[in-house]
């Protein structure tokens, strides 16, 4: 006696022709079923094998009969499905868990790696197409959720970029106010000195006739007037000199607070581009932003 081997899910003893006939009056095979026998390497369909079973229809209800041919890929599955194996359900269960928690944890692509290779156990069990199915999701669910990933990553890191530099502007802003304001009250203090007092000029009428009598009156006027003169030459050049002086303590102070600003944000662009490439993504944006704040800092240290 022959036996047959079936290329059906839930059948993977040889089978004798009787028992096929069994299982096909009672509408669990069909005619495009794939079938061969043992010893041979061809696969063949149930109504080329055994072609008289579509006419024993005296007993039995007339089966509907599909197109012979079909591939194992291109069969549909049965109008009532057999229950999904423990495989398939863990796997769509890992898929599950892997969606929910992927997108912001790396770490859940572990999940996907469970799903895929219950998909292939799946297919290689005889449900190939609900296991393609579940292959082609876990491959489609791993790239949405390194996208939205890299996208959460990149959007964090420009958040804070942006507040870092709202921060820096406005203490660059407090840093001028002050720096305008301590010029202010440095023109201030300038314009409250008391200015020098001169003497009376020497032809003053009155100041000739009171001294009419004397000779040596008019040199000591002349003298005193030249030392006021002197005097307050030597203060406004004081004062010029304290000016200067001040204003280049100013400049320093402010250059020197500028480029410790400076530091501080090439400090953090460096520490956000150390973070961006242990994970993988795409540094340029800040090492942009970091060789500007560099340039700006090399000016000023000129």
């Amino acid at each position: 006696m022959k036996f047959y081997e079936l290329q059906v899910e839930g059948y993977h003893t040889p089978l004798s022709p009787d028992q096929i006939a069994d299982l096909y009056r009672a509408g669990r095979l069909r005619n495009s079923d794939p079938c061969r026998e043992i010893a041979s390497p061809r696969w063949k369909t149930i109504d080329e094998l055994f072609p008289l079973l579509k006419h024993d229809s005296g007993r039995w209800p007339a089966l509907t009969v599909r197109a012979a041919g079909l591939s194992v890929l291109d069969r549909r599955d049965d109008p009532v499905p057999a229950a999904a194996t423990s495989a398939l359900k863990a796997g769509w269960i890992c898929f599950g868990l892997g969606l929910s928690i992927s997108w912001f944890f790396p770490l859940g692509n572990v999940f996907f790696s469970v799903a895929l290779v219950t998909a292939v156990v799946a297919m290689c069990t005889h449900q190939v197409n609900r296991g393609l199915v579940l292959l082609i999701s876990s491959f489609f669910a791993i790239g949405l959720c390194a996208v939205l990933f890299f996208g959460l990553v990149l959007g964090t890191a420009a958040i804070t970029g942006a507040t870092a530099l709202q921060k820096f502007d406005a203490e660059l802003k407090r840093s001028q106010a002050r720096q305008q304001e301590s010029l202010a009250q440095l023109n201030s203090s300038v314009q409250q000195l008391p200015r020098p007092s001169y003497p009376l000029p020497i032809s003053t009428p009155g100041y000739v006739r009171s001294n009419a009598g004397s000779s040596t009156a008019p040199s000591q006027a002349l003298a005193q007037q030249r030392a006021s003169l002197a005097q307050a030459q030597e203060a406004q050049t004081r004062n010029a000199a304290v000016r200067r002086l001040e204003q280049q303590r100013d400049d320093s102070n402010a250059k020197e607070e500028r480029i410790a600003q400076l530091q501080k944000s090439i400090d953090w662009y460096d520490d956000m581009i150390r973070q961006v490439r242990s994970r993988g993504g795409d540094e340029s944006i800040f090492v942009k932003a970091r060789d500007q704040l560099l340039t700006k800092k090399w000016e000023l240290q000129r």
